[in-house]
C-alpha cells in the first residue's frame, strides 16, 4: 500500500510537470487572444443593449438602463436609451465614436442629452469614455465606463 501512495504522488508531480511546461493546458503565463481581422467596420447595425451601475459620492445613485443603437462602420453611433436614475425615469438621445482596435477591443465616447420631458425632471446630459470588447464575430458587445464619476458594466446584442 506504501508503495501505491508513492506511485500516485509521482503521477500527479508528472501530470502538473507536463502541464506547466506546455505538454498539457495552460496554468500560468499570458491568455493566448486568438481574435485578429476586427475593425470599426465590425461594428454595424442595430443593437439592443442593457447596462447598469452607481454613481460614486456621498449620495450614491444605482442606475439601470436599456435601448438600442445603430452603429455606422466608421466610427460613429446614435440610438435611444430609457434609465431608472435612483427612482427617476430619464430618456435620453445617445450619441458617439467609437474605436476598435484589431483584436476586438475598443473604446468609445457616449453622450447622453436627456429628452425635454426628462430634462424639466432633472435629468442632465452626461459624456463618458467607455471601453468596449466585441465577441461573437462582433454580434455582440461588453462595455465598461471609464470615468472617476460613477461605474457602469453592460452588453450589446445585435438585433
Amino acid at each position: 500500500m506504501k508503495n501505491l501512495g508513492w506511485l500516485f504522488l509521482a503521477l500527479g508531480v508528472a501530470v502538473l510537470s507536463v502541464s506547466c511546461t506546455g505538454g498539457g493546458p495552460r496554468l500560468f503565463g499570458a491568455p493566448t487572444v486568438n481574435a485578429a481581422g476586427f475593425s470599426n467596420a465590425s461594428l454595424s447595425g442595430g443593437f439592443g443593449f442593457a447596462d447598469s451601475g452607481e454613481t460614486f459620492g456621498t449620495a450614491g445613485i444605482k442606475f439601470a438602463e436599456t435601448g438600442v443603437l445603430t452603429f455606422d462602420g466608421a466610427g460613429s453611433f446614435r440610438g435611444t436609451a430609457t434609465m431608472n436614475n435612483g427612482g427617476m425615469s430619464c430618456t435620453a438621445i445617445v450619441t458617439g465614436t467609437y474605436s476598435i482596435n484589431p483584436d476586438g477591443s475598443g473604446s468609445a465616447m457616449v453622450t447622453q442629452t436627456p429628452d425635454a420631458a426628462s430634462s424639466a425632471r432633472g435629468c442632465t446630459m452626461v459624456t463618458f469614455p467607455a471601453a468596449l470588447g466585441l465577441s461573437a464575430g462582433g454580434a455582440q458587445i461588453q462595455f465598461v465606463e471609464l470615468s472617476t464619476l460613477e461605474i457602469l458594466s453592460g452588453l450589446a446584442l445585435k438585433q
